[in-house]
């Protein structure tokens, strides 16, 4: 005869594997459900606290702008009022040659308008970072005299300009970005005031420049924003050797032509010397 109860005790055990697989099953099928919504939390998490950092970031460069606008409004203004002076001086007293001033139809008063007309648009093209024009404007009253000594000191203004316009250009050396004719520029004025000047002292004063620069750049850094100094250090080492090639490797650039015959090698050993420091510092 079949034994009833083992055939029940059979079967609750069967049914109690069974349930048992199926729990199972279902436990780890949970749990790898809770590990996959984890993992997207996690990562949602990251993906909000970069989104804070550059919202901060990009507030903290937006109130250094609003820090600076007041300066930056003043200088504009100034700006503008010394070029309506210029412009308006000008228009009041016609402009003369040189020729026709040292004619005997003008007086020394025509004479010293002249030379005031000339340093004030010296300044606004120094200003604006033109110094070829500055030099330009110089060229056209070197040689003004005067009959006797009425309005002679005026006459030291321009003399006053020539001598500021070197250490002028030394200035525009130390502009951190500026594109290469800027420097070229400077450079050129450079050479045009002092005519002994060779290829190898005009390349030292362009890296001593950018010496300058890169120390500015490091000094306005915050200490909480040392990566982006870093990265901008980087960009004025990588520009220097940009413009240094452009300017003095580069046969059929201005200033090439303008020196003649430049051996480039030490300048290029000289170049490769300065960014060496330069990313030390």
């Amino acid at each position: 005869m079949l034994d009833v109860h083992a055939i029940l005790r059979e079967v609750s055990v069967v049914d109690a594997q069974k349930l048992l697989a199926t729990s199972r099953a279902e436990k780890a099928a949970k749990e790898k459900e809770m590990q996959a919504m984890g993992g997207s939390r996690y990562q949602d998490l990251i993906d909000a606290a970069d989104q804070i950092v550059s919202m901060h970031e990009a507030s903290q460069r937006l109130d250094a702008a609003l820090r600076d606008m007041p300066q930056l409004w003043d200088t504009l203004e100034s700006s503008v009022a010394r070029a309506m002076a210029t412009t308006l001086s000008s228009e009041v007293s016609p402009v003369i040659s040189v020729d026709a001033a040292q004619s005997h139809s003008h007086s020394n008063g025509d004479l010293v308008d002249l030379v005031v007309g000339a340093s004030e648009r010296m300044w606004v093209a120094m200003e604006q970072g033109n110094p070829l024009e500055a030099l330009s404007i110089f060229k056209l009253v070197d040689g003004v005299t005067l009959s006797d000594m009425e309005g002679g000191p005026m006459m030291g203004i321009v003399a006053f300009e020539l001598d500021a316009m070197p250490s002028f250009q030394h200035h525009c050396l130390r502009a951190p970005t500026k594109p290469t004719s800027f420097y070229e520029r400077a450079l050129l004025v450079l050479l045009e005031l002092q005519h002994s000047s060779t290829a190898h002292a005009l390349h030292s004063a362009f890296l001593q420049g950018r010496s300058a620069a890169a120390a500015a750049l490091r000094q306005a850094a915050s200490p909480s924003h040392k990566q982006h100094a870093v990265l901008a250090s980087l960009e004025l080492v990588l520009s220097t050797l940009n413009d240094a090639h452009a300017m003095f490797a580069v046969p059929t650039s201005a200033l090439s032509t303008a020196l003649a015959d430049i051996d480039v090698h030490p300048l290029e050993l000289a170049c490769t010397d300065w960014a060496i420091d330069a990313i030390r510092t």
